[in-house]
């Protein structure tokens, strides 16, 4: 089946409307919270004025490695919430938020496992295709084998872009067959899934640009100190819940297209 983009996007934000206050619900709790606790709690990641190229990598390492329990803990909170908010959006089965919360639940081990298997497979493809162009010496060759290298990293991961989907409206927990899945659902359809969602990173990016601004003159009236810290970690967990529902919903219609409905949807039409 040939992608739609515009029946992709069409369909997203029909389920975003249709089902405004239950996904409003399920946002605010996976996803606003935990980005306002996160915008108070976790310290910015600004480098030190003057910071020297040998020290950034440090730098890095140390903010990652002091934050890593509220990075690891919000990563995984709302991991759950977008496999809730798939079961809620097309399980046909019409779940309750508790019983799409369970989904979500029971998906988050293998959402995880399947990451980590597809991180190693990826680190070995590239690190064995890099290494060997290193030993050769040859400075074109290894500028090749880094390009090959990026364009391999992105088309490997428009071909699990879909594993959340197959988790939570497929009910698939076996981490291999949700990446063999996710990969053969994209088949034939890989360039143009990159080119929507490279176009929809784009229309983000400049509505969080845009609203950034506005927000940004609104809070300097606020002047500085906490009322102005508070304000902008608000809009800033505001913007991610909605960017991150049309994302999920997005995500969900874009399986229901290369997915196609599924046997039990079938099975009631002919009842």
């Amino acid at each position: 089946m040939t992608f739609d983009m515009n029946r992709a996007w069409r369909e997203a934000a029909e389920m975003v409307t249709a089902n405004r206050e239950v996904l409003l619900i399920v946002a605010g709790i996976f996803f606003f919270l935990p980005g306002l606790a996160a915008a108070l709690l976790v310290p910015s990641m600004q480098p030190p004025a003057h910071l020297e190229e040998s020290e950034a990598l440090a730098f890095m390492t140390r903010f990652y490695s002091d934050n890593a329990l509220w990075i690891i803990l919000m990563a995984v909170v709302q991991t759950v919430g977008i496999l809730t908010l798939l079961a809620l959006l097309r399980d046909q089965a019409k779940p309750t938020v508790g019983d799409a919360l369970k989904a979500g639940l029971v998906g988050i081990v293998p959402y995880l496992v399947a990451q980590i298997l597809f991180a190693l497979g990826l680190v070995m493809t590239v690190g064995l295709l890099i290494a060997v162009t290193v030993t050769t010496g040859l400075a074109p060759l290894m500028a090749i084998a880094g390009i090959a290298a990026f364009i391999l990293t992105i088309y490997a991961f428009i071909k699990i872009s879909l594993v959340p989907a197959v988790i939570a409206i497929e009910h698939v927990t076996n981490p291999v067959t949700v990446l063999t899945r996710s990969w053969l659902l994209t088949k034939g359809n890989s360039f143009r899934l990159l080119l929507f969602y490279a176009l929809l990173v784009i229309v983000f990016l400049v509505l969080a640009a845009v609203i950034g601004a506005i927000s940004g003159l609104l809070l300097a009236l606020a002047g500085d100190g906490n009322a102005s810290k508070i304000g902008e970690a608000v809009f800033s967990g505001l913007l991610g819940a909605v960017v991150t529902v049309y994302f999920v919903a997005i995500l969900a219609a874009i399986h229901r297209q290369l997915a196609g409905p599924s046997a039990e949807a079938i099975g009631r039409t002919f009842e």
